[in-house]
């Protein structure tokens, strides 16, 4: 027995570093587009061998629709919909683990691990409809010893959830789950649910268990303490189902979380871990374990909309900064409805268009906006649509006051190196402002060459001409800035004089 706790602890250990992050993050979505489509737009995690898949509901089951990259790290589906239903949407990634140090302990162990958004059930039905039960991953066929019965073999697990239950799935290679004839052996099918913030600390794991063993087990939900068999306690009743070669079973989330030795719930992290596994008792109490499924990590975030009848978007401050050649504009983009906008764009005398930035992914916020070009140019039409074909327009045109030409006090940038090769040692790209009578505060600010905003700091220059600032090529979202050129721009707040160069990053 002291076999399979050690398992449960390495479960834990893997799914240790999908607590301090999701692989999907700033999840928003548009508004209905003419044809009834809806853009849903993530940041996903860039991660080596792995993958992301996005699913959606209406209330006819769980559909699969393709993550397409728009940008960087930001990839979209679109999906659908009946404007008149509510949408649930979730996502799974699948990150591969390297576990081949333990195929000697535990043959056949799953080599990845699934973190992911668990299905969420706006009905609080038993049995839920198979289609609504969110699938968590497959399990290899016939990986178990040669003398086991097939229908100890897991082949697929499935978690969801209701304002009050937990449900869990688990799929065998047979029909029916036997639990065993009264002298033994005894089948135990369990789905493991574990708190991994309290787990480690206290040696606690809990689970729904299907089995019949006189006196002794009986279907419930069971609190493990310690690491021996008897540390195990009966502490609520189950629901479970059979149908054909699907075992459901469902618990109260308050009885489960209620329990003295559960934790915090919600949790820091908001996830649970989950495993299905098989075993065998013979009558003499003799433990052997069977099978184990997908090593899985899940993450209690909802995202889900709601029908709604559409406002358009407001803007709001837009302001123009044409310094020499470059020309920066600004807006405040506000949706009543929390839509991020299908069409963000200037067209810049009738014959070039230029994107408009977000420097923030909160919709449910007012969010700023940046374009930058450069050229000479004398008017133009913003261009803003939640749903591609409804405009919200603002004409802009290049006024005398607008034209911030450089005078002989105006600031000076100095630049070293340029190129700057932030990944060559410990390279720094240094700054230097020459301000002449440099007021109380300036902004030093660096864009992306589509405007988008990477670096910003305060500097004070009250008391020296000259500011300097050292750049390590760390971005405000905490990343390293890719090759390609970048715009300096250096505001001094109080005279409202400003200069402008640009570095390039190579590596």
């Amino acid at each position: 027995m002291r076999k399979i706790f050690l398992l449960i602890f390495i479960v834990i250990v893997v799914n240790l570093p999908a607590q301090e992050m999701s692989p999907w993050s700033n999840i928003r979505h548009s508004s209905y587009t003419i044809d009834n489509n809806l853009h849903i737009r993530s940041e996903l995690v860039p991660l080596p061998d792995s993958y992301t898949e996005f699913f959606y509901s209406q209330g006819s089951g769980w559909m699969n629709q393709n993550l397409v990259n728009i940008t960087g790290t930001t990839y979209e589906a679109v999906v659908p919909v009946n404007p008149d239903e509510t949408i649930i949407c979730r996502y799974r990634s699948v990150i591969q683990e390297d576990l081949d140090w333990l195929e000697d302990l535990f043959p056949d162990l799953p080599d990845s691990l699934i973190v992911m958004m668990p299905g969420y059930l706006p009905a609080d039905d038993f049995p839920p409809p198979a289609s609504e039960m969110a699938h968590v991953g497959d399990d290899s066929v016939g990986e178990i010893p040669g003398d086991m019965p097939e229908y100890l073999d897991i082949t697929a697990q499935y978690f969801s959830y209701s304002e009050t239950r937990f449900y869990t799935g688990i799929s065998n290679n047979d029909t029916g789950f036997p639990t065993g004839p009264l002298t033994g052996p005894f089948n135990i099918y369990a789905s493991l649910i574990i708190n991994p913030e309290t787990a480690v600390t206290d040696t606690v794991l809990y689970a729904l268990i299907y089995a019949q063993i006189p006196v002794v087990l009986n279907p419930g939900l069971y609190r493990f303490s310690g690491l021996d068999f008897d540390g195990i306690q009966r502490i609520g009743d189950i629901e479970h189902h059979i149908s054909g070669n699907n075992l459901t079973m469902a618990c109260s989330i308050n009885e489960l979380t209620s329990d003295p030795y559960f934790g915090e719930w919600p949790n820091m992290s908001n996830s649970l871990s989950f495993v299905p596994i098989t075993m065998r008792i013979t009558l003499a109490m003799e433990v052997d374990l069977v099978d184990v499924g997908q090593l899985s990590q899940m993450i209690f975030e909802q995202y889900i909309i709601e029908p709604f009848t559409n406002s358009l978007p407001e803007l709001s401050e837009v302001e123009i900064d044409v310094l020499t050649n470059l020309t920066t504009i600004s807006l405040t983009y506000y949706d009543l409805d929390g839509n991020f906008p299908l069409v963000s764009e200037v067209i810049i005398d009738d014959t070039q268009t230029y994107q408009f930035f977000p420097q923030s992914l909160d919709f449910t916020m007012p969010v700023n906006y940046i374009a930058t070009f450069t050229g000479e140019w004398t008017a133009g039409q913003i261009r803003f649509s939640d749903n591609a074909y409804e405009m919200v327009t603002h004409p802009i045109v290049l006024t005398a006051e607008d034209e911030l030409l450089p005078a002989i006090a105006e600031p000076v940038i100095t630049l070293f190196p340029n190129p700057f090769n932030p990944a060559k040692g410990d390279n720094r790209l240094s700054i230097s402002v020459d301000s002449p009578g440099g007021n109380d505060e300036s902004l030093l600010e660096i864009f992306d060459i589509r405007g988008r905003l990477v670096y910003r700091t305060i500097t004070v220059t009250s008391q020296q001409e000259e500011a300097n600032v050292y750049w390590d090529g760390q971005t405000i979202q905490g990343s390293k800035a890719g090759s390609g050129v970048y715009l300096i721009r250096y505001t001094d707040r109080t005279a409202n004089r400003k200069a402008a160069s640009k570095v390039l990053i190579v590596k």
